[in-house]
């Protein structure tokens, strides 16, 4: 009976032993497939259309190949100034190493020509204001007369088979400075002047007043006291005459 169960754990372990065996085979077989597969992939190739400066041709290239490779491979220097197309889609030159081909994809490159075009322009001056307490309220005098300056512009144009892509400015310089207009405004304000009136005037009008009013010839105001006002005092006579004073239409003899 021990004979018997050890000649069933023997076969046991040689099951066991062939199976592991088997599952070797089976990955390193898959193994190899995949290295054919892969390498059956990477023989094949594709046809793509480049097209450098409106000359078109059709090369060969191996599956999977990015941009770059395949620019390479043909000896195509890509510079930064380089316009380059997929397919009519711009692409950056840095993402020719990242975008890979597919089969009758187009490549174009466009070389642009670089150029400098420069001119000058005129800069305008400004006009400004000053003040001036030496003239009038109203007034405006050009202190100093405006000139305009001179600027020197540069620009980068881009063109390609002629025809400009883009124009920026590079670079400006001045090579005058404007100067600005100056014109004085006034600011002084007048006063008018008080003229005191004239009292020789008012003398001279009470005189010709009494003169053209012979009635009033020979009497005397007196402006000093009031109650006197329209008093009239008869010039006393000689000691020969009767000498008498009227007083408020009253007439007394001289004392």
């Amino acid at each position: 009976m021990n004979d018997y169960l050890n000649q069933i754990e023997q076969k046991n372990i040689q099951f066991e032993k062939y199976k592991k065996q088997g599952t070797i085979v089976t990955l390193v077989f898959i193994l190899i497939v995949s290295v054919l597969v892969f390498q059956q992939i990477s023989l094949e190739t594709i046809d793509i259309h480049m097209i450098i400066n409106s000359d078109t041709t059709t090369i060969e290239v191996k599956s999977n190949s990015t941009v770059g490779e395949a620019l390479k491979v043909h000896n195509i220097i890509i510079e930064s100034t380089d316009y380059i197309l997929l397919n009519d889609k711009y692409i950056a030159a840095s993402d020719v190493d990242i975008i890979e081909l597919k089969h009758d994809d187009i490549v174009e490159v466009k070389k642009i020509e670089i150029t400098f075009e420069t001119e000058e322009v005129s800069i305008k001056y400004k006009t400004l204001n000053e003040n001036d307490l030496n003239m009038d309220v109203g007034e405006q005098k050009v202190k100093r007369a405006g000139k305009n300056g001179t600027l020197k512009r540069t620009y980068e144009v881009k063109k390609f088979e002629g025809e400009v892509l883009s124009k920026e400015i590079y670079e400006e310089t001045i090579i005058k400075e404007p100067i600005d207009k100056i014109i004085l405004i006034g600011k002084r304000e007048h006063t008018q002047e008080y003229i005191p009136p004239n009292n020789t005037d008012s003398i001279n009008n009470v005189e010709e007043h009494n003169e053209s009013n012979p009635s009033n010839q020979g009497n005397t105001t007196n402006t000093s006291n009031p109650s006197n006002q329209g008093n009239t005092i008869e010039e006393p006579k000689s000691p020969t005459e009767d000498c008498t004073i009227t007083i408020n239409g009253n007439t007394v003899p001289c004392q």
